[in-house]
């Protein structure tokens, strides 16, 4: 949402679509951080589930779209941060990576199935790092 929001703000012209995107995320760093943790679920003020890389992911990918439009470097900053814990939460020692950190633990190379949050996050972290 993040990051349909800043796309479609910049190349509509549109300064509500950028406002919805940072008023999304200001909801996510309000609501659904919690101890420097990114929880997966919100609801009525209760927030539970640690989030699984795909909500990384995604937070990520939208962070960077963001920044891209902003030029805020607190964006930047954050989105490098949720790598850091992301890599920590999520990956394994053969350079994969978990789908959660405290259930499935199934390594997305085990399964032979294409995880979408690799493909979206790896060019991206070619951006930053």
């Amino acid at each position: 949402m993040i990051s349909a929001f800043a796309r479609a703000g910049q190349l509509l012209h549109r300064d509500d679509y950028l406002d919805a995107a940072c008023l999304a995320l200001s909801f996510i760093r309000t609501n659904l951080i919690q101890d420097g943790t990114l929880k997966r679920r919100y609801r009525d003020g209760d927030t539970a589930i640690d989030a699984f890389h795909e909500d990384y992911a995604y937070l990520i990918h939208g962070l960077l779209d963001l920044f891209m439009v902003d030029n805020d470097p607190e964006l930047l900053t954050f989105a490098l941060h949720l790598t850091a814990q992301c890599k920590t939460l999520f990956s394994d020692a053969q350079g994969g990576y978990y789908d959660s950190a405290t259930f499935l633990q199934k390594a997305w190379a085990a399964d032979e199935a294409d995880r979408m949050e690799q493909f979206l996050l790896l060019p991206r972290l070619q951006l930053i790092t």
